[in-house]
């Protein structure tokens, strides 16, 4: 229960960090930076890795947007309202990045897996083969996590990836049995409440 709490919370979360002005996403940036440091975990490692992203969203803003021109050349034009634009989707997907990432970090993969099968669970009465997309979801979830560890050559993937498969030791993931707790679903509908109020 309080891991789809916790799948909850994440999500209403999200869904606010996008009405917020330019400044308090600044502000919240700053505060999950801090509470990556507290749980010991390097959010610039992070950014590092999504930094061409993030790079490519503040300058499409910057010469798409039309507004009031900075600076012109060549057929390029650069106004305040795209850069105003590009600086806010910046700062908003580091927000929703950083809120994700540190939701998975204090989550095993289990229980995230679990979370998301509340939402799944009601499909199976219309001919979903629940079980067998649980096992799925969890396969995919685990063998991330062996590629992730792993050191993988991007010089001959298909030879990478079959070396992996190949591997008897990798393979070998245990699967419990999704039990379902009823009274979650009183938590999905308050949260589906609250995103048809708002």
């Amino acid at each position: 229960m309080t891991q789809l709490l916790k799948l909850l919370a994440t999500l209403i979360s999200l869904k606010f960090i996008y009405y917020l002005s330019i400044t308090l996403n600044f502000y919240l940036l700053l505060f999950l930076i801090f509470v990556c440091f507290i749980i010991k975990y390097n959010p610039f490692i992070f950014f590092f890795k999504i930094k061409y992203f993030l790079v490519s969203i503040f300058i499409i803003f910057p010469l798409s947007v039309p507004g009031e021109i900075v600076t012109q050349f060549y057929n390029f034009s650069v106004t305040y309202d795209g850069f105003y634009a590009g600086l806010k989707q910046s700062l908003l997907l580091m927000n929703i990045f950083l809120v994700a990432k540190i939701y998975l970090i204090k989550t095993q993969e289990i229980e995230v897996v679990n979370s998301i099968m509340y939402f799944i669970y009601p499909f199976k009465y219309v001919g979903l083969n629940v079980n067998k997309l649980y096992k799925i979801i969890i396969l995919t979830f685990s063998y991330f996590r062996l590629f992730s560890r792993k050191k993988f050559n991007y010089k001959s993937p298909v030879n990478s990836f079959k070396n992996f498969l190949f591997s008897q030791e990798n393979l070998k993931v245990r699967i419990d049995t999704f039990e379902l707790n009823h009274y979650g679903y009183f938590f999905v509908f308050c949260y589906l409440l609250v995103l048809f109020i708002v």
